[in-house]
């Protein structure tokens, strides 16, 4: 990977944005490491682990087939991510039962993989699977690599990369037994 493919800005294409159906499963466990304070006041660093999927659902692929009429192809499919992080916040006990809880800043690094894939109920032709991949590789993800195929039977987009984020200001009001 260059570093010019890097600097690149994340831009996603039409197809995905105009038609997709995408939902977000995160699951984060942390541990909370309080500085100098006790435990549940004052700063904290918390090292924390996430484990992320990404579901896409018709994700419409248009073409013209041989004919020249309109076709769609709809597409779909799994993004997971695994990765670790660091997080530094502050809590703050408000009488005897209720806290504040300020999220300063966080990241997280590691790597992901997934597949969109669909398939026709037509076959397609080569100057149609042309078509169809010149507008799935319009998917170029910074930090990931893709592969894509198309056949007589669809198409299919394999990612394969760095993943990560930022948990960047978050406030608030928690209640303790």
């Amino acid at each position: 990977m260059s570093i010019r493919s890097l600097m690149k800005p994340m831009t996603l294409p039409s197809f995905l944005i105009d038609n997709a159906k995408i939902s977000n499963t995160a699951i984060t466990p942390e541990i909370r490491l309080y500085l100098g304070k006790g435990y549940g006041r004052g700063f904290y660093l918390a090292p924390y682990y996430r484990y992320t999927k990404f579901k896409a659902e018709t994700v419409k692929v248009e073409y013209d087939d041989d004919a020249g009429d309109p076709q769609v192809l709809t597409m779909g499919g799994d993004i997971t991510g695994s990765s670790f992080g660091l997080m530094l916040g502050a809590q703050w006990p408000i009488g005897k039962h209720f806290v504040i809880d300020w999220w300063i800043i966080g990241g997280h690094v590691g790597s992901g993989s997934g597949k969109i894939e669909g398939e026709t109920t037509q076959t397609l032709s080569a100057n149609e699977q042309a078509q169809v991949l010149d507008v799935i590789e319009e998917f170029d993800l910074p930090f990931i690599d893709e592969e894509f195929e198309t056949n007589s039977n669809g198409a299919s987009v394999k990612m394969n990369g760095g993943w990560g984020g930022i948990r960047a200001f978050g406030l608030s009001i928690g209640f303790h037994f």
